[in-house]
């Protein structure tokens, strides 16, 4: 599929990288670029071959958030539109949080508002150092509460409470200090610890680490108690599988599993 707003790849690992491409516009975040954005992740999430996701932008920014044509817009829409747009936004990060596979974000620049969720939404985040963030969505009279879970889950809510009001613009260090961000590189070295945290990544079987993901979007959304017997059995059977079987032979046998093959 051709899309205007975002580019998806795929290398041999079975790595696919959905990069935002609107550099002139700081990769602001439109109801077009979210609607190509849920459509690239409709084929990904069907796919059962999908290794990892990275999350990228081209430019200066990873993005800005939300596009404020797109927000002066929704001001005269009629409800139903309103409501469609602010479910396509909340919807976003939960999708990319709900993949089946581990989620890399790759930071430069800087991320604002609804930027900033994207990033809390992957698994594994890393920034250059000269990147900037910020909370701006109460400056914008927004109400940011559509996508709560995944920042709350990576900061907490009592950096989110600081930062949200008084929209204070922090760095890439106090990013990585919160939680925001799991590594803050110089900005040359970018790529370098991209790559790293993205082959580290490969380095997990692909079937435990989608039931993983599943079982820790249950303990999100209901708690320790949601695991329960059904935790323990695929713990269990987990050792007797073929990825656990292979994980022993090629540990004792001194040789990269099938899967990094």
């Amino acid at each position: 599929m051709k899309w205007e707003t975002i580019h998806v790849e795929e290398d041999a690992r079975g790595v696919v990288t959905l990069t935002f491409a609107r550099p002139d516009r700081l990769n602001a975040l439109t109801a077009q670029t979210m609607r190509e954005a849920h459509l690239a992740l409709d084929a990904l999430h069907g796919r059962t071959d999908l290794r990892l996701l990275l999350l990228a932008a081209e430019g200066r920014y990873f993005t800005v958030g939300g596009d404020i044509a797109m927000f002066r817009r929704m001001g005269t829409a009629p409800a139903e539109e309103r409501l469609q747009a602010a479910l396509r936004g909340s919807m976003l990060s939960h999708r990319i949080a709900s993949l089946p596979c581990p989620v890399v974000a790759r930071v430069q620049g800087g991320a604002f508002g609804g930027g900033v969720t994207l990033i809390a939404a992957s698994d594994v985040a890393v920034a250059g150092a000269g990147a900037r963030f910020a909370f701006t969505e109460l400056r914008r009279g927004v109400v940011p509460t559509g996508a709560l879970k995944a920042l709350l889950t990576r900061i907490g809510s009592a950096a989110y409470k600081r930062y949200l009001f008084t929209g204070e613009t922090f760095d890439a260090a106090e990013a990585r200090r919160i939680g925001l961000v799991d590594r803050a590189v110089p900005d040359d070295s970018l790529d370098e610890a991209v790559e790293a945290a993205v082959a580290g990544c490969l380095g997990a079987a692909p079937g435990a680490a989608a039931a993983v993901k599943r079982a820790l979007d249950l303990y999100d959304r209901s708690g320790p108690d949601a695991l329960g017997i059904d935790g323990l059995y695929a713990f269990a059977e987990s050792w007797a599988g073929e990825e656990g079987r292979e994980g022993a032979a090629s540990f004792l046998e001194k040789r990269p599993p099938g899967w990094q093959a």
